[in-house]
């Protein structure tokens, strides 16, 4: 206890004054020394005499509750913290001094919002303080509840291990899911636990590298419960590193992803049964294709050649006329119109020199010529859009093979195209008038599914509405990068009519 000590002064005392004298000495030392150690502890120190006045207070309890020794040594404690008064301090503080017991308390000191670890001890003079600031302490023991309420009460499954990976702990989660009681799992490798034969031995090698660094881990793993029944996890592991810098435990969070993968897999399985249908009738459309323009050129371009050759050899052998020279152009003149229309049914739109909607505008053109069949394009939207060759050529392809089925197909008199760029979509839409048909029951041909390949190919949606008697109409939707638009200042093409 440091308190106000009075010594007398120096002079030259013999017998009993002399052993007064060195006792005033010794204790003047033990003074000195009791203030120097006060002076360097961690601790906060304050003295109090009867009345409640600061006799003294160390440094540390300066730092602590920012008030200067020189402003409240000698004041009364209550008059220079008065919101302290009716708390748990005064109460702590005057039980110590009335009952002469040392009073040990936790409590906050809201003016500064700090957590202090009181300790008070009486004496015949007064009443000895000391505290420290334990707000770190409580602040991570707050965090550490909160984290144990968390992983007690989490859907995940938590596992904490020690530093060597051997379990210390599990959460209810991980009991349900992998049957395992805290019992049954303590003190075992959750790895020798868990994995079994069909565990990736790449994940698990993974794992073990990253633990041996004390480095975080994150991956997809097939674990096994205690029945043997295998089941996808995804596992976060991260170390809980101490003071010195050393792995002193892990943990590990985990959720039963199996039917994520699951449906994953179907997902993939679906997708390859697709692709495998598709190219089928991919293979098959051009194997029809090539079947179509060879009987072509058999039954019609190879007949009239060979006409034509027929009629030549007679003019060179000197029985032909005039008369057969004019039916030899014109039938080579045929010969070319046939060749010049499987041409363009066979190659791409000319991508690098037509716009889209001029490359439509020309397929358009050239069905109505051979046909009865009248078209109107409307494609004011788009006019001047400048779009990728990938998604030029779908458009392309999707409106040639629709226009094919209603020539074939639909007996219709009208058909109406639509181009349209909005909301981030180009839209093809392509309606007629002819008979229709019952979607329900119709078949999806080869050249429907090629269609949705391209359409799918793109990120686009295909929709298909007919019923007998109203016609059909097929709607194709294709993502724009960037949600672009067309350029403007081009001429519009609303409502062009191409007749047939």
């Amino acid at each position: 206890m440091f308190h106000h000590i009075h010594f007398p002064g120096p002079g030259a005392p013999t017998g009993w004054e002399a052993e007064c004298l060195h006792c005033q000495q010794a204790l003047r030392r033990q003074n000195t020394l009791l203030h120097g150690m006060l002076e360097r502890i961690t601790d906060g120190f304050v003295s109090l005499d009867a009345e409640w006045r600061i006799l003294y207070a160390n440094p540390q309890a300066e730092k602590m509750v920012p008030v200067g020794r020189e402003d409240y040594e000698g004041r009364n404690f209550w008059t220079i913290f008065p919101e302290l008064a009716g708390t748990v301090f005064q109460e702590q503080y005057e039980r110590a001094v009335r009952e002469k017991v040392a009073v040990h308390f936790e409590t906050n000191f809201a003016p500064l919002g700090q957590w202090y670890e009181v300790s008070a001890f009486p004496d015949p003079s007064g009443l000895s303080v000391l505290f420290r600031d334990v707000t770190e302490k409580r602040r991570l023991a707050d965090e550490l509840h909160k984290l144990s309420l968390i992983a007690t009460n989490s859907q995940a499954m938590v596992v904490f291990t020690d530093a060597a990976r051997r379990i210390t702990w599990v959460n209810e989660a991980f009991t349900r899911c992998t049957g395992y009681a805290l019992a049954d799992a303590l003190g075992r490798n959750p790895g020798t636990l868990l994995q079994g034969p069909e565990s990736d031995r790449g994940a698990v090698d993974y794992m073990r590298a990253q633990i041996s660094r004390g480095e975080p881990f994150h991956t997809e793993v097939i674990n096994y419960t205690r029945s043997g029944e295998k089941y996808w996890a995804d596992v976060y592991g991260q170390p809980v590193v101490g003071a010195g810098g050393t792995v002193q435990q892990y943990f590990a969070v985990s959720i039963n992803i199996t039917e994520r993968r699951q449906l994953q897999e179907q997902l993939l399985r679906e997708q390859k049964q697709r692709q495998q249908v598709v190219t089928a009738a991919t293979i098959k459309a051009q194997e029809n294709e090539r079947a179509r323009v060879g009987r072509e050129l058999h039954d019609n371009v190879n007949q009239v050649l060979t006409t034509v050759k027929l009629y030549l050899e007679l003019c060179r052998d000197g029985l032909g006329n005039g008369e057969l020279l004019h039916k030899s152009v014109g039938l080579v003149q045929n010969s070319i119109e046939e060749i010049r229309s499987l041409s363009r049914r066979l190659s791409s739109p000319t991508l690098g020199a037509l716009r889209l909607t001029d490359s439509v505008r020309e397929l358009l053109h050239s069905v109505g010529e051979t046909n009865r069949i009248s078209f109107t394009l409307l494609a004011d939207g788009v006019e001047g859009l400048e779009v990728e060759q990938d998604l030029h050529l779908a458009v392309y392809r999707i409106l040639q093979e629709q226009l094919t089925n209603i020539l074939k197909h639909a007996g219709a008199r009208r058909v109406e195209v639509s181009l349209d760029a909005k909301g981030g979509e180009l839209v093809l839409l392509i309606a007629d008038d002819g008979g229709g048909f019952d979607t329900s029951k119709r078949s999806r041909g080869v050249g429907f599914t090629h269609m949705l390949a391209r359409t799918e190919s793109l990120g686009g949606t295909l929709t298909l509405d007919s019923a007998p008697g109203r016609g059909c109409r097929l709607e194709v939707r294709f993502p724009l990068p960037n949600g672009e638009g067309p350029a403007t200042g081009g001429p519009g093409a609303a409502g062009l009519a191409i007749p047939g």
